[in-house]
């Protein structure tokens, strides 16, 4: 029943940004947690973001990745500035930063990359800021507002 509600409002949400025809593009931004270090293919988050709409929305999704594990949103800014996606995006995906705060990288640099990261998300949307989805890294603080142990 979970399942069902969760895949019904997933799908009435997403369903609403794809204008017409049965093919998508979806592009996947970010780190490890993107690309599934760890596990296979099918059992990254984007494939199974893809697999729902296959399988409950009738689509017919490709996805497209950019994303290596250590990367902080520096690299991500850097990879798409060095060779843009290729492709038509319906959906535009955008989780990184992990890796910014587990190296102990400077918020205002974090703060103006995710910035740039962002415009360059909504550009490859066509422009259309809701076809963007932006995802936040997990809390490794023990408290809110304290600061991480990386040891």
């Amino acid at each position: 029943m979970k399942r069902r509600l969760f895949v019904w409002i997933f799908l009435s949400v997403l369903s609403s940004l794809f204008a017409g025809g049965s093919g998508l593009g979806y592009l996947a931004l970010g780190d490890s947690y993107t690309i599934g270090q760890g596990v296979s293919e099918d059992e990254r988050w984007p494939a199974q973001v893809a697999r729902i709409l296959e399988e409950e929305g009738g689509y017919e999704v490709e996805v497209v990745y950019r994303a290596r594990t250590g990367w902080a949103t520096g690299n991500l800014l850097q990879s798409l500035r060095n060779t843009e996606p290729v492709g038509r995006f319906d959906l535009v995906t955008l989780l990184i930063g992990v890796n910014n705060q587990f190296q102990g990288q400077n918020l205002a640099v974090f703060e103006q990359e995710c910035t740039s990261l962002l415009d360059l998300a909504i550009s490859y949307a066509g422009g259309d800021p809701t076809k963007v989805k932006v995802l936040s890294i997990p809390l490794f603080s023990p408290k809110p507002g304290e600061d991480f142990d990386r040891n």
